[in-house]
């Protein structure tokens, strides 16, 4: 995968899960506006895709991690619990099925879901950054415009 790509995969993923956060915004939503620690780490994907993009293009064990961390962040957007006036609520019920009142069951799986995705995401973030070391992608050697090590 070309690097370019990489960079428009990380910000459409990026801007899809900030989209599903204003659309159907919740107790979560104020936290991540107000916290700079939230809009850094979803924001993370994105400064590595940038930071290796003189690279040209990125191996597959470099890009697969990223591929997840996109998959993620976007399922732990639209999967988070929610709380407003009316009670709990789960992003992506409310968005794509209005009106909608799931079982109790499915919505406790789907109240499950967020928070493994947000988990796997942050696993995904330690995945890139192992990665790319592993591949010598390390943004001094960018940067400094040295060849890579591999």
């Amino acid at each position: 995968m070309r690097t370019s790509t990489n960079i428009g995969l990380q910000t459409t993923a990026y801007v899809l899960a900030l989209t599903i956060c204003l659309a159907a915004p919740g107790s979560s939503l104020l936290a991540y506006v107000f916290t700079p620690i939230g809009l850094l780490v979803t924001l993370a994907p994105l400064i590595f895709a940038v930071a290796i993009r003189k690279r040209g293009r990125i191996d597959p064990a470099v890009r697969a991690p990223f591929l997840v961390a996109a998959a993620l962040l976007v399922t732990a957007a639209a999967f988070r619990h929610e709380d407003d006036a009316h009670g709990g609520f789960v992003p992506a019920v409310r968005l794509f099925a209005p009106g909608a009142a799931p079982s109790a069951a499915i919505e406790e799986f789907l109240w499950m879901v967020g928070p493994c995705a947000l988990v796997g995401f942050l696993g995904a973030l330690l995945w890139i950054a192992v990665a790319a070391a592993a591949a010598g992608l390390d943004s001094a050697a960018v940067h400094l415009g040295e060849p890579a090590r591999l």
